[in-house]
């Protein structure tokens, strides 16, 4: 579950970018939160490591819709793993 949700956010963060309003405050993309996670588990992983790849469905200025495709390493045709997720981005 972890996996699918920091893919996701790092999507969202590389989208936006950094702010340039120094180290201590923080802007739009780093107090992006999870308003939503969904996963279907699809089949049994591989004693491998896990790989994601994250899309981004749809942004708007209020909330980002990502899905993540979970794979074992070396096996990208067999998903262990769909996640459909919405972060919401503040003001």
């Amino acid at each position: 579950m972890a996996l699918g949700d920091a893919a996701m956010y790092a999507l969202v963060l590389g989208k936006l970018g950094p702010t340039d309003r120094g180290p201590t405050d923080r802007g739009p993309t780093e107090m992006a939160v999870t308003s939503n996670l969904n996963i279907n588990f699809l089949s049994k992983p591989q004693p491998v490591d896990l790989m994601a790849k994250a899309k981004l469905l749809r942004m708007t200025r209020r909330q980002a819709v990502c899905e993540v495709a979970l794979y074992s390493a070396g096996n990208e045709h067999e998903l262990v793993a769909h996640v459909t997720g919405t972060y919401a981005l503040p003001l």
